[in-house]
């Protein structure tokens, strides 16, 4: 009996938490993780270990499947190398074993509000306007999705681009819960931001009606409205913590040079980090925000999680 999904990137944060939330819907599928990384273990998965590189392999698993949910990616360090190879050419082997295949499934790809850069007048980002990152993740994400929208593949494929996601489980926002239970919050490059938050609860639920919309396609900013201000993250984890957070602020010039001495951390160690160089330009722009008007067309009355329960959640994981 054929899977009707087939999951890569399965063990990442997100991976792990689409496929649980599919456990509990009673969807059965593939799990394809990286060699040497550790396995998916949910009733009705079965756990494929292969790269992502076209041959008689992927193509299988993707014969035995109806929809693909492609999260996976890289987003840590500064290596050039890490994201073409992470964002641009996983696509490229994938979309080339689709076209090898006769009936190839539909396909569900992650990116990222990186890929559209900043909101530079302070405006809601939609999916039409101008794509303009800012760093080496945002540009080889957005290379990830030309390659898929200029595909012959694109009228049965649907590019999600998230805002931020936290939760349990994630390691970009943990140094943030770190530096929290310290009595610290720490302000890099812009006193202060406007962004928005999504909790990876609210986002497995919205990806799993997405795969089963086979009209779909295109790209379609997915996310909570909310905006959220460096302020309010602030002081939710300080009522998470249950203590007053001393705010302390990175200048730019500042910022910048944390960047680059974890770039050249990574250099010496090859393990990359959350922050590097891409980072700081990252935090130097004080507005990242999404129009999501086309998500409430597409799935109205979605509910989200409010920004301290989430909070709250994600630190007792920890």
């Amino acid at each position: 009996m054929a899977h009707r999904y087939l999951i890569s990137g399965a063990n990442g944060f997100i991976g792990r938490k689409l496929i649980e939330e599919a456990g509990c819907r009673g969807l059965r599928g593939t799990a394809l993780i990286l060699p040497g990384t550790s396995p998916v273990s949910v009733d009705g998965w079965e756990t494929v270990a292969m790269p992502m590189v076209d041959g008689p392999e992927l193509r299988q698993v993707l014969e035995t499947s109806q929809v693909v949910i492609n999260l996976a990616g890289n987003m840590l360090g500064a290596s050039p190398e890490r994201f073409r190879d992470g964002n641009v050419r996983t696509v490229e082997e994938l979309l080339k074993a689709m076209s090898a295949i006769s009936d190839p499934p539909r396909l569900v790809h992650a990116s990222s509000v990186a890929a559209m850069g900043p909101a530079l007048e302070g405006i809601p980002l939609d999916e039409g306007n101008p794509c303009k990152p800012v760093c080496l993740y945002g540009r080889t994400k957005l290379a990830g999705e030309r390659l898929i929208l200029n595909s012959s593949h694109s009228g049965r494929s649907l590019v999600v681009r998230f805002c931020s996601v936290y939760g349990p489980g994630d390691r970009c926002f943990l140094n943030l819960f770190k530096m929290a239970e310290r009595g610290i919050f720490l302000r890099l490059a812009t006193k202060e931001k406007r962004f928005q938050l999504m909790f990876v609860d609210d986002l497995v639920k919205i990806l799993w009606r997405l795969a089963d919309d086979a009209l779909l396609s295109g790209v379609l900013n997915v996310g909570d409205s909310t905006e959220i201000s460096d302020a309010d993250l602030q002081n939710a984890l300080s009522k998470s913590y249950g203590r007053r957070l001393f705010s302390v602020f990175f200048p730019p010039a500042m910022t910048r040079l944390l960047g680059r001495i974890y770039d050249f951390l990574e250099a010496c160690t090859s393990q990359p980090n959350v922050m590097s160089s891409g980072k700081a330009r990252e935090m130097s722009f004080p507005v990242w925000l999404q129009n999501f008007s086309k998500l409430n067309q597409v799935l109205p009355g979605l509910k989200w999680t409010p920004l301290f329960e989430g909070i709250e959640k994600t630190h007792l994981a920890i």
